[in-house]
């Protein structure tokens, strides 16, 4: 049986939920105190982003919710060069993962398995990376 793993965003504290977290069948969402009892804790505050059960390049995990940046290959005025794009990770409306870019959808299938994607953070600790749409270099 195959593992979910998932992170949860406290937006009360703008932080990850650093406590051991639980969700039940019922979609209930728990953390364990200290005391090692279990306490429900408010869903309306909490944003859970799950993996979509791939790895980046330095080998972690890629959630929901992450921005990632992939270099390829372009044409320009001066001919093939480097650029690296940045994408968020989402849902799409079908349960599949995408990345966007400005509009722009990357389906799974064009991205997954490339060893040139890296998570360079997330849209709640690091939504700036996302003024700038396209990077030079790497």
């Amino acid at each position: 049986m195959k593992e979910n793993k998932f992170r949860v965003w406290c937006e009360d504290h703008n932080e990850w939920e650093k406590d051991p977290i639980f969700i039940d069948q019922s979609g209930r969402i728990y953390h364990e105190m200290h005391n090692g009892k279990l306490q429900i804790i408010r869903p309306e505050h909490h944003i859970i982003e799950f993996s979509i059960g791939i790895k980046d390049k330095n080998n972690l995990d890629i959630y929901k919710g992450d921005i990632v940046k992939r270099r390829y290959h372009s044409w320009n005025t001066a001919g093939l060069g480097d650029e690296t794009r940045l994408y968020v990770v989402e849902w799409d409306n079908s349960g599949m993962f995408c990345f966007r870019n400005t509009g722009i959808v990357v389906v799974e299938g064009e991205m997954c398995g490339s060893k040139d994607i890296i998570v360079v953070g997330n849209i709640h600790e690091d939504s700036y990376l996302l003024e700038r749409k396209v990077y030079k270099g790497v």
